[in-house]
């Protein structure tokens, strides 16, 4: 019994709540006008131009580089297709869009030094600073790599 009070208590609480929100929003929406040539001024404050649009965004994608903050590393094998492949096709995109990338051997470092999380060549590791923010294990293409370089930023009119 004590368990149905409560939760009838806590029924009509919320249905008081509801209905209250419901009553303010109703008087809000009654007071003003269906249009902006129909809304008052409020005294001593300046006239806003007829003339004036809101700004528009842009939809074209632009992207602002944060320059020697973002580095990307690329651990390549011997005698590897895919390592080949991406130091002739999308190392060069990278070097154009101004990417400070370093490539790594594996072969010409020590096992100790290498990376703990490689488990395949080519890895591509991007860091912000000094610390890791993605990794790629496998071959990548450059635009996905540079989505994590840059930053987007959006453009108004």
């Amino acid at each position: 019994m004590r368990h149905r009070l409560i939760t009838m208590a806590g029924f009509a609480y919320v249905t008081y709540a509801i209905l209250t929100a419901y009553t303010a929003l109703a008087s809000i929406e009654a007071a003003h006008p269906n249009g902006p040539d129909t809304w008052a001024q409020p005294k001593g404050l300046a006239q806003v131009d007829r003339a004036w649009q809101p700004m528009d965004y842009i939809d074209t994608p632009t992207y602002a580089n944060v320059k020697n903050e973002y580095r990307v590393e690329v651990w390549v094998g011997q005698r590897c297709h895919w390592c080949d492949k991406f130091k002739r096709r999308e190392l060069p995109k990278l070097k154009k869009a101004g990417v400070r990338v370093e490539v790594k051997e594996t072969w010409k470092v020590p096992r100790s030094e290498r990376p703990k999380d490689m488990r395949v060549v080519p890895m591509i590791k991007v860091y912000r600073r000094s610390k890791c923010i993605k990794t790629f294990h496998g071959y990548e293409k450059a635009e996905t790599i540079l989505t994590h370089v840059k930053h987007r930023v959006v453009l108004m009119r």
